[in-house]
C-alpha cells in the first residue's frame, strides 16, 4: 500500500497498476471480497481494449476464485479461459504455472474435470522439467485439483522439487 501512494505520487502508471493488482491480491487473502473484486473490476476495465498488462492474469484468477465461490462458474471460466491466453502467451512460469493451476481448479470445480486433467499434466511435467521450480500461492489450489482428481500423492514430487521451502507448500501439503 506504501508503494502505491508513492507510485500514485509520482504519476508512473504502470508501476500504480502493478502495485494496485498487487494490493488486490491481499484483499483477497484476507477476506475482503468485496473490495478485491470492485478493485478487479476497475484493474481490468482498464486494461481491457488496450495493451494486456502483466498482472492482467493474476487478477483475472483473483476474480475466478471469487465468482466460483459466490456460485458463478460461468463467471470464473470465462475469467480463466483468459488466463491461460495471456500465460500462455507470456511463457513465463512464474504466471503459467499459476495460469494452469486456477484454470484446472474451476474446471474441476465446475463439473469439467475431463478438460482438467491435460492441465494439470501439463503443469506437472512443465515442473519436471522447469529450472523455475517456484512453488508459492497457487500450491493450495494445486493441491485441492490433485486431490479431487484422486491423485494427492502427486503433490509430493511437486514440493519435493520445489526449489523454495514456503508455507504455501506447507499448507498445501
Amino acid at each position: 500500500e506504501e508503494g502505491l501512494r508513492e507510485a500514485e505520487r509520482i504519476g508512473t502508471s504502470e508501476q500504480v497498476q502493478w502495485l494496485r493488482a498487487e494490493c488486490l491480491w491481499d484483499e483477497f487473502l484476507i477476506g475482503r471480497w468485496n473490495e478485491a473484486t470492485a478493485h478487479a473490476d476497475e484493474f481490468l476495465a482498464e486494461v481491457e481494449g488496450g495493451l494486456p498488462h502483466y498482472m492482467e492474469a493474476p487478477v483475472r484468477e483473483v476474480r475466478a476464485m471469487i465468482r466460483l465461490a459466490a456460485g458463478d462458474g460461468t463467471g470464473a471460466l470465462h475469467d480463466t479461459v483468459r488466463v491461460l491466453a495471456l500465460t500462455r502467451a507470456a511463457e513465463d512460469p512464474q504466471v503459467l504455472f499459476p495460469g494452469l493451476v486456477y484454470r484446472s481448479h474451476v474446471l474441476i470445480a465446475t463439473g469439467r474435470r475431463a478438460d482438467a486433467v491435460p492441465l494439470v499434466d501439463e503443469l506437472l511435467e512443465r515442473l519436471r522439467s522447469s529450472r523455475s521450480s517456484l512453488v508459492s500461492y497457487w500450491a493450495i489450489p494445486l493441491a485441492v485439483a490433485l486431490t479431487r482428481l484422486g491423485r494427492p500423492s502427486e503433490l509430493e514430487g511437486v514440493v519435493q522439487n520445489a526449489t523454495m521451502r514456503n508455507r504455501w507448500l506447507d499448507a498445501a501439503r
